[in-house]
């Protein structure tokens, strides 16, 4: 009897081990054949056949025990271990080109213990994959390695690539007992599938990535949420309040809470953002600033999508067409913001003959007043919009830390942790520019520093015409062959790999971007000086300048294509070429401005670029993010593909658009407003 009983065991044991399996792929035992091409290629596999099956201690009690379980099913062809086989890492495509995200499925490994409906008729084998339940519940984990071999090109990327594994390991499962058992399967001897490109990897860490409750906890999320509320607070109080439609411009006898309040209207602030007309502006600076945003929020993909390409070297390569240079030239374009700042600075500041009398008739103690009082003023509009984008960047990055399966390095743009201060001072551009608190805000670190420069120079300016004069040319006189000398000295040329190799000496340092604002100012004069005095312009040089600024436009776009020219030639071209973007920007509003921008002007100065240039400084500080967040959360990498790109371009777009709209509302416009009523307008009454 006893021997019918363990028979009877024994037969129970094999009908249950089979009953997930179809006929035709049941197996009692695996071949030698197929064990050597699972562990070839399966990395899952792999691990297991290393570790256990070599007799290390991998992980104790229940790990251990459910590790052999899953070999073992693997082994029998048991479907849920085949799921969780399928679901883990296996070497790519293009790993030469520099593919190094083997992440397997996420979803397909949490669809195992926690299965999705696929609601059929009549098919049950399909039924049976899709519900197949494993006897213990899995997870999916990723591992980050740093990796040498000589079969893979290095593009000398900003961030040393790491080979990312994800695997769908049981649920009981430490990080340190998969760290182990993958140390061990990389260390050894045998062949794996590290072998067939002479990988010789590192193990890093491991991650489960998901999100917890404590996320709601961090300080940043916290104090963010505290500024939304108090500002939403206020706004609410002024709605409930509001008894007339006036503004906060301190023109009428209110008091300094009405005046508070009032800044804070949501209608009237949502009334200036969605307005298609600007009077008494210059309409054209409109669709200047707001395509060269959408320029570089293109170029802002590109460059943060190689983080998550899923080939960097060869993304790399397909962007060098000439194509792709359109984009890549809004490195160079950017200048335009800078000598639109200027130009605008120069231009507002002599046309107001109030402050330049009062400069005029006031000693040295109240211009130092007056001065702290507009460098404070310009301080006041841009930092709670700023402040705001920091606590942004910190939050998202927090959660990437925790729910991405892509390693987000310590020596990324979206760290804030601890260089934040910087950028409440504006000093972030002296930082390296790994360091940086959202690095992409270098250019309001520099223009912020130059707005103080040429403010004071126009102080001295009002003072003594002369002295300002000369000062303005001494600064010129240095900073413009110091581009040069700092471009042509680190040996500068447009190959990618020189590019990120001087990115800390050249790119956003006080001394190399000067030239554009020293040029922008220039053209600001000179339209002052064109309307203060009535002269009028004669169409052929109107002709003869837009032709010269259409081969400048021309030029600039194909720069960055002809990467074979020495290192001097790129400085001349740069030093010299930055003076031209913010000469050639000025000279173009100007022609529009005086109406000699035909269709040029139409497009510059239509009613959909009037509302969206209100949106660019936010748009500007936000962008990055959203292409951070929305890379960052996918299964897979981003595809060295023109179609995904497009619609990835897309998407970022309209959120971004959507997200500046709400931080202007919040952060930007309601403080503009404060600034002009409490310490410009009501200073200068």
């Amino acid at each position: 009897m006893l021997l019918v009983a363990v028979s009877i065991f024994l037969c129970s044991v094999t009908l249950i081990n089979c009953a997930g399996v179809p006929s035709e792929f049941r197996t009692r035992a695996v071949s030698e054949e197929r064990r050597d091409n699972l562990i070839h290629s399966s990395i899952l596999y792999g691990i297991l056949n290393a570790t256990l099956e070599g007799g290390q201690e991998v992980g104790g009690g229940s790990c251990g025990t459910q590790l052999w379980a899953l070999l073992e099913g693997v082994n029998a062809e048991e479907l849920w271990a085949l799921k969780a086989l399928d679901a883990s890492a296996a070497a790519p495509e293009a790993f030469i080109w520099g593919s190094n995200f083997w992440l397997g499925s996420r979803q397909e490994c949490n669809s195992i213990s926690h299965p999705i409906d696929l609601t059929l008729t009549d098919a049950p084998a399909t039924e049976e994959l899709v519900y197949a339940q494993p006897p213990f519940p899995l997870d999916y984990r990723v591992a980050h390695l740093n990796i040498s071999t000589a079969l893979q090109i290095d593009a000398k990327f900003i961030v040393k690539p790491l080979l990312h594994l994800g695997l769908c390991v049981p649920e009981s499962c430490g990080n340190s007992d998969i760290f182990r058992a993958l140390k061990l399967y990389s260390e050894a001897k045998a062949v794996n599938a590290f072998a067939t490109f002479h990988i010789h990897p590192r193990v890093l860490d491991v991650k489960k990535p998901a999100i917890s409750w404590t996320f709601l906890l961090r300080p940043e999320l916290i104090a963010l949420a505290i500024s939304v509320a108090a500002i939403m607070t206020v706004m609410l109080i002024q709605g409930l309040s509001a008894t007339s439609q006036s503004d906060c411009n301190g023109n009428e006898k209110k008091s300094s809470a009405r005046l508070l309040l009032e800044c804070f209207s949501l209608r009237q602030n949502m009334s200036y953002i969605f307005r298609t007309s600007t009077p008494n502006s210059i309409s054209a600076i409109a669709g200047v600033r707001s395509i060269v945003c959408l320029w570089i929020v293109s170029f802002h993909i590109l460059y943060y999508g190689l983080h998550y390409s899923e080939s960097a070297s060869l993304f790399l390569a397909n962007s060098q067409g000439l194509l792709y240079q359109v984009i890549w030239s809004a490195v160079i374009y950017v200048d335009v913001f800078f000598a639109l700042s200027a130009f605008l600075l120069v231009y507002n500041f002599l046309g107001n003959i109030e402050l330049q009398n009062e400069i005029q008739g006031s000693n040295l103690g109240a211009n130092v007043v007056l001065f702290g009082k507009h460098v404070l003023h310009r301080y006041v509009r841009l930092t709670p919009a700023l402040l705001a984008t920091i606590l942004q960047t910190e939050t998202v990055n927090q959660f990437m830390q925790s729910y991405s399966s892509f390693h987000i390095s310590e020596t990324r743009d979206f760290q804030c942790e601890s260089s934040w201060w910087y950028n409440l001072l504006y000093i972030q551009n002296f930082l390296d520019m790994n360091m940086i608190c959202g690095g992409w805000t270098w250019y309001l670190a520099c223009d912020f520093q130059y707005f103080i420069v040429f403010l004071l120079l126009l102080f001295i300016f009002v003072k003594s015409k002369a002295l300002g004069k000369l000062v303005f040319a001494i600064v010129a006189a240095i900073f413009i062959p110091l581009t040069f000398y700092t471009l042509f000295a680190n040996d500068f040329t447009v190959r990618f790999d020189a590019i990120f190799r001087t990115l800390n000496i050249v790119y956003a340092k006080f001394w190399c971007r000067m030239n554009p604002y020293i040029a922008g100012a220039f053209a600001g004069y000179l339209m002052r000086r064109i309307v203060k005095d009535d002269i009028k312009i004669k169409r052929f040089s109107a002709v003869f300048a837009w032709g010269c600024m259409g081969m400048l436009l021309l030029g600039s776009l194909s720069v960055t294509y002809w990467r074979d020219l020495p290192s001097w030639a790129y400085a001349i071209i740069l030093a010299g070429g930055r003076v031209a973007i913010g000469i050639g920007t000025g000279v173009a509003i100007i022609l529009c401005h005086l109406g000699h921008g035909g269709w040029i002007n139409s497009i510059f100065s239509h009613g959909a670029f009037q509302h969206t240039q209100k949106l660019t400084y936010t748009a500007y500080l936000l962008n990055p993010l959203v292409i951070f967040f929305l890379a960052g959360v996918k299964e897979k990498g981003v595809q060295v593909d023109n179609a995904e790109q497009a619609i990835f371009f897309l998407a970022v777009t309209i959120i971004t658009y959507i997200l500046a709209v709400i931080n202007t509302l919040l952060f930007e416009r309601p403080f503009q407003r404060l600034s002009d009523a409490f310490i410009v307008k009501r200073y200068n009454k």
